[in-house]
């Protein structure tokens, strides 16, 4: 009896797809930083009072 041998192709370790998804990522994460480290500002600006206006009385 004969063996029969099936080659199967094998993908490439990283493919176009996975690429994108990885820098997609790395996009939503860097201002995603961004954006909460604003957040934070501000919140910390309000508290304080240093965007409050006076009113003259």
């Amino acid at each position: 009896m004969k063996k029969i041998v099936v080659k199967t192709l094998k993908k490439p370790a990283f493919s176009a797809r996975v690429l994108r998804g990885q820098a997609a990522m790395e996009y939503l994460m860097t201002y995603g930083w961004a954006l909460l480290a604003l957040v934070v500002v501000l919140a910390a600006l309000i508290y304080l009072g240093v965007l409050r206006t006076q009113t003259p009385e």
